[in-house]
């Protein structure tokens, strides 16, 4: 899980694991949701300020990672990989925020890791896809910032 603070604007964004895809000595491939709760009142309604019933915006259909090992399919060399996430607020409007996680497609031991970059502009409740790397770069580990205006 992973936090972004605007105020008394608190967003959370976690992936859900559904389904197991893949599963050897590398790790495990889970199909996914990359979800995103929010509170409007710095954490004191328990994040139930968004979605029907307070569970949240679904942001993307992902697979997921875990690693139980360096240097795998599922890694990058000795950086283990598994369900990598970022979340950003726009300091100016804490209804402009942006995700960054990871998606792992493609054929069981295929190796084949990339991240996305989605946005929303309505404090999470639609998301648009702003940047998906090429699956074959082999990509993870997001990190994201909202410049100050």
């Amino acid at each position: 899980m992973r936090l972004a603070v605007n105020g008394s604007t608190v967003y959370a964004v976690f992936v859900r694991w559904d389904s197991l895809v893949e599963d050897d000595t590398a790790g495990s491939r889970y199909q996914s949701h990359v979800v995103v709760v929010r509170s409007d009142n710095a954490g004191a309604d328990s994040f139930t300020a968004l979605g029907t019933g307070g569970i949240g915006s679904n942001v993307a259909q992902t697979i997921a990672t875990f690693s139980n090992t360096d240097n795998s399919s599922l890694t990058l060399g000795q950086e283990r990989t598994g369900s990598d996430l970022a979340i950003a607020v726009d300091p100016s409007n804490p209804n402009h925020l942006i995700v960054g996680y990871e998606n792992a497609p493609g054929a069981n031991g295929s190796g084949r890791l990339q991240l996305i970059v989605s946005e929303s502009t309505d404090g999470g409740m639609t998301w648009t896809t702003k940047f998906t790397t090429d699956s074959m770069t082999r990509s993870a580990q997001p990190a994201l910032a909202v410049p100050g205006r």
